[in-house]
């Protein structure tokens, strides 16, 4: 079976159910996500981030 992994936390039923059966798994990771310029941790963060553009 070829599955992606959707990243969620719990068992996935799918996968349970391939392995009590004996099925081999191909598990196929989700890309890294872009890098899209400046990034900022809190929401003072952002709205300095905006005032510092918007004047």
């Amino acid at each position: 079976m070829v599955s992606k992994d959707s990243g969620g936390s719990g068992p996935d039923p799918k996968l349970v159910a391939a392995r009590e059966s004996g099925v081999a798994v191909v598990m196929i990771s989700r890309p890294s996500a872009p890098a899209y310029g400046e990034e900022v941790a809190t929401p003072e963060q952002a709205a300095e981030w905006v005032r510092a553009r918007l004047g």
